[in-house]
């Protein structure tokens, strides 16, 4: 997706970093960056957006693709043993500032891997109960339908 859109692809653990591979093109760059690009225990998608705050770098639409379960917040603090959901540094805070300080109309669309039809997503919850709207297509984050991406 990142190469049809022309789009800066960001991951995230405790912070946010890019793949030696800036925009996977091919089959072979694709499984390269899922070789280098690992999960480590800590989940902080709010450390990507939080760059493009930081460099008041204007995106229209960003699309971020999680189970929606953060434990880190931009800043390293816990989700779990300090911040809590929907604090200033969880994912809905710097996104929320980006919104008011950076680009007021850039949007939010989510992949989620969510936990079973009653799942909202925390994330999407938490930017709902900011008054800031997001696009979320839902996944089984046990069994993933990928045919859906062919819409």
């Amino acid at each position: 997706m990142s190469a049809i859109f022309e789009a800066e692809l960001v991951f995230f653990n405790n912070k946010a970093f890019k793949s030696k591979i800036p925009m996977p093109g091919t089959t072979s760059d694709v499984l390269a960056v899922t070789e280098e690009v690992r999960a480590n225990c800590s989940a902080s998608p709010a450390a990507a957006v939080y760059e493009f705050y930081k460099r008041k770098q204007k995106i229209d639409i960003f699309l971020c693709v999680t189970d929606e379960q953060e434990n880190t917040g931009y800043d390293g603090r816990s989700c779990w043993g300090g911040i809590g959901r929907n604090s200033e540094s969880s994912f809905a805070g710097p996104f929320a500032k980006y919104l008011a300080e950076v680009h007021p109309s850039a949007k939010m669309s989510f992949v989620s891997f969510l936990r079973g039809p009653t799942d909202a997503g925390a994330m999407v919850s938490d930017l709902k109960a900011r008054g800031i709207e997001a696009a979320q297509m839902r996944m089984d984050g046990e069994r993933p339908d990928l045919s859906k991406f062919d819409g």
